[in-house]
């Protein structure tokens, strides 16, 4: 579970600072990977290789939702529902972990990684899984910074990756690719 705590101004323009809890199950993302065609992460992976950030925006907020819920007095049960999504997603605070989640990318790493559960994180299946996309990643943010230096490429609102910055592009690749879609930099030494 990922408990953050989100400051916001509320509609009557008091400052609030509340903990939100956010959670998927084993079961929930099994479903999520099983009733995806090719699995979600499959899609995710599609989505970013084609550069659709329209599309990835978009899942970003469903995972939000998904994830969010109460946990009960006696810490048995994660309660969610589709109305307690929607009391969510109508606050100020939501708007501002989306907004945050869009444009940071650590923070999007550490949410991603938060919300599943720690023995999939901890796993060395996971730790080599996680590898093996790095290296996809790094010619993803390679062909990305390419195309921005032919100019084919305006911006990636992801990484950062601006026609105008070439020299920058390049320098930057191997932290875009470490970076994409909530895979973590490796530890340096």
């Amino acid at each position: 579970m990922y408990t953050k705590a989100i400051p916001y101004t509320d509609y009557n323009g008091l400052d609030r600072q509340e903990k939100f809890d956010f959670n998927l199950s084993k079961a929930e993302i099994l479903e999520m990977e099983m009733s995806t065609e090719g699995g979600f992460a499959a899609k995710m992976q599609k989505i970013i290789e084609t550069y659709d950030f329209t599309t990835l925006i978009r899942e970003f907020k469903s995972l939000i939702l998904k994830s969010y819920g109460v946990k009960s007095a006696d810490g048995k049960r994660f309660i969610k529902s589709p109305e307690l999504s929607k009391a969510f997603s109508e606050t100020e605070a939501f708007s501002n972990l989306y907004v945050e989640l869009a444009t940071n990318t650590q923070s999007a790493i550490e949410f991603c990684n938060g919300i599943v559960p720690k023995e999939y994180t901890d796993s060395a299946e996971y730790k080599k899984e996680l590898e093996e996309q790095r290296a996809r990643y790094k010619n993803i943010a390679a062909n990305i910074a390419v195309d921005s230096i032919k100019g084919t490429v305006a911006s990636d609102p992801v990484s950062g990756i601006t026609e105008e910055t070439p020299e920058a592009n390049v320098e930057s690749t191997d932290a875009t690719a470490n970076n994409i879609i909530g895979f973590p930099s490796a530890p340096t030494e």
